[in-house]
């Protein structure tokens, strides 16, 4: 897997008004596997707890001994002012700095226990708004256009995708992502002859080889 990421990272466009988001397990092993070393950025995201904030801290070291320029901590699922406190203390007490806060939304798990993703569950929650960084009021306009666009419809106090909507999104994604899906050199696709027999596919694989050495 780590070595589909760096592929994809590595395909990604460097233009300075081009920015790549790489949302990563909760886990050191990709710090320990080279897919950070294209990161100018790290943000940590931490709860308002020790063992959160102390994991946090832990990642933030490790991102600064890979070179990464920036290393941030976003807290998230922050109920009042004495949490945010909490962590804007622990980061100034460890020279970490804080990148935001995303507060807690009690529909972002009830959605999740509803199997529904969180814009059809509670499209007006606090979490999603600031997560899209628009206020409650400014989504709510936006979701009425794409309601008349036809791409997304209206059920009771809930939305969900049209047919339309998702034929469009399906396209979109396959026009935006075409150039990091296609095969690069080296790499086969389900046409390749070493589908037919094991010593095709042997060979396949010893050709890939050459071309990574």
């Amino acid at each position: 897997m780590h070595a589909t990421v760096r592929s994809v990272i590595e395909a990604a466009s460097d233009a300075t008004d081009d920015v790549c988001i790489l949302d990563t397990e909760a886990s050191p092993e990709h710090l320990s596997r080279g897919t950070a070393q294209y990161a100018e950025t790290m943000l940590i995201v931490v709860e308002p707890y020790y063992k959160s904030l102390e994991t946090g801290r832990r990642m933030a070291l490790l991102g600064r001994d890979l070179g990464i320029s920036r290393v941030a901590l976003v807290g998230n699922k922050v109920r009042d002012e004495r949490e945010v406190q909490a962590i804007r203390e622990f980061g100034a007490r460890h020279s970490i700095d804080l990148a935001g806060f995303v507060p807690f939304d009690e529909g972002l798990p009830e959605s999740e226990r509803a199997q529904r993703a969180p814009l059809d569950f509670a499209p007006d929650g606090p979490a999603l708004a600031r997560f899209l960084a628009v206020p409650a009021e400014t989504l709510t306009a936006y979701l009425a256009r794409f309601v008349a666009d036809g791409y997304i419809e209206a059920i009771d106090d809930r939305y969900r995708l049209t047919a339309s909507g998702e034929e469009s999104g399906k396209r979109t994604f396959a026009e935006e992502f075409a150039d990091l899906t296609r095969p690069t050199h080296g790499e086969c696709d389900e046409d390749c002859w070493c589908h037919d027999d094991p010593e095709e596919a042997a060979r396949c694989l010893e050709e890939r080889a050459g071309h990574v050495r």
